[in-house]
């Protein structure tokens, strides 16, 4: 089981990593309307704030490998409790958040 908060240039490279191997899930946890202001190109919005955040994130699929970013950091810094206790076995949170890697993040497909 690997959860864990990494610095940019690990989460893109394991991203790519996963990618080529058909895995690897880019998942926003932002509220729909930060969303809408900007998010990776690839990524899927599930709102950390929403009452069905743990339903939505119990129906997706487990053995995947996930790869989590809010604004700052702090919601998906939090929300990695949630995937160990769902039993997710692969998830990564971005350090820092959309906030501070935008840039970067834009370039994730």
């Amino acid at each position: 089981m690997v959860l864990k908060t990494i610095p940019f240039d690990e989460f893109y490279s394991v991203y790519k990593e996963r990618k080529s191997n058909g895995k690897g899930i880019i998942l926003d946890i932002r509220t729909p309307r930060e969303y809408d202001r900007g998010h990776v190109p690839a990524a899927k919005n599930i709102d950390y704030y929403a009452a069905d955040f743990n339903q939505q994130l119990s129906k997706l699929d487990k053995d995947n490998a996930y790869f989590i970013y809010c604004n700052s950091g702090n919601r998906s810094g939090n929300s990695l409790k949630l995937f160990k206790e769902l039993g997710f076995k692969e998830v990564y949170d971005l350090r820092g958040g959309w906030m501070w890697n935008k840039k970067g993040l834009l370039s994730l497909q």
